[in-house]
């Protein structure tokens, strides 16, 4: 499977895991975290950088190019991500008060752990779910 295809599915995978849970993915959130951390898994077979610096640049760039929404760095230190106009956050839709991107937390979780060789953690801290204009996540790298 080349890239295009592979990471369209992950867009795929994203947006119909979302539509299958519905607006309460609370009792799935287990289920969403473990679908994007096998597909976070794969996709770290296709992306080149090891290093975080370079990591982090060819994420936002394939988070553009596949239309996910747009990713930024908001912090190195502690390491802190923004998703803003994710195109399958429904939270800003319907303004449904819970986190919605638990597939996002494994996804990202499996890139960073497998690429850069260490246990690491992501835990979204803000959601467009619960009202906020972008989803904000906290990656804690161990040493």
């Amino acid at each position: 499977m080349n890239d295009d295809i592979f990471f369209n599915s992950v867009k795929l995978a994203m947006k119909s895991s979302k539509e299958y849970v519905g607006l309460d993915p609370s009792k799935y959130q287990l289920e969403m975290r473990s679908l994007g951390y096998e597909l976070g898994v794969r996709a770290a077979e296709r992306i080149r950088s090891n290093e975080i610096d370079s990591l982090i640049n060819e994420l936002v760039e394939l988070w553009s190019k596949y239309g996910y929404g747009y990713i930024n760095l908001a912090s190195r230190e502690p390491l802190i991500f923004e998703i803003r106009d994710c195109f399958d956050c429904l939270g800003k839709m319907y303004g449904v008060d819970i986190p919605l991107c638990s597939f996002k937390e494994g996804f990202l979780e499996a890139i960073f752990s497998i690429k850069l060789g260490k246990n690491v953690s992501v835990k979204e801290e803000a959601c467009c779910g619960t009202g906020n204009d972008k989803c904000i996540f906290n990656i804690k790298i161990e040493e």
